[in-house]
């Protein structure tokens, strides 16, 4: 019994329809994450001089989660709650990274040890508080990203939770 001519189409359509939209998501993650790796590199190497490779991959990975962060949250949190959260984002990733290429690969990227509080000198106390004023103009560059390359407006970007006024 042959299957509905229409019913076909439609659901081919879908699937370019679904498809189309994994590739867009896809297109704005990477850009995300190239723009921040790119970012990380030039802050690394104005702050101390030189960086290494597997930074630029952990500040892409750090400014696309604080993308996602604040697309996610929108108005429903504050900007020093975000920046809380980012430094919590930023912190996490470098104690990742720091784990598998300082001290599993014995690569010596940075080395935290000669700063108070710090873990395994990987993360410092110091460097999650910068972390987290780093966040501010980085939620900037990121609104700004959204506006100027991907052509969204603030209205178009739908937050993770709804706020109900009563």
């Amino acid at each position: 019994m042959p299957g509905n001519p229409v019913m076909g189409r439609s659901l081919c359509l879908e699937v370019l329809f679904i498809m189309a939209k994994a590739v867009k998501y896809f297109s704005k993650g990477l850009s995300l994450f190239l723009i921040g790796g790119a970012g990380y590199i030039l802050i690394e190497n104005i702050w101390r001089g030189y960086s290494h490779i597997t930074m630029f991959f952990a500040g892409g990975l750090s400014f696309l989660c604080i993308e996602i962060m604040d697309v996610r949250l929108g108005k429903t949190v504050g900007t020093f709650s975000k920046c809380i959260l980012g430094s919590t984002i930023i912190t996490t990733i470098e104690f990742i990274f720091g784990c598998i290429f300082n001290l599993y690969y014995k690569m010596n990227v940075w080395d935290y040890s000669h700063l108070p509080f710090n873990l395994f000198g990987q993360i410092s106390l110091l460097f999650s508080v910068l972390w987290g004023l780093l966040t501010y103009p980085v939620l900037g560059v990121g609104k700004m990203v959204r506006k100027l390359l991907f052509r969204e407006s603030e209205k178009k970007i739908r937050p993770a939770f709804r706020t109900y006024h009563f």
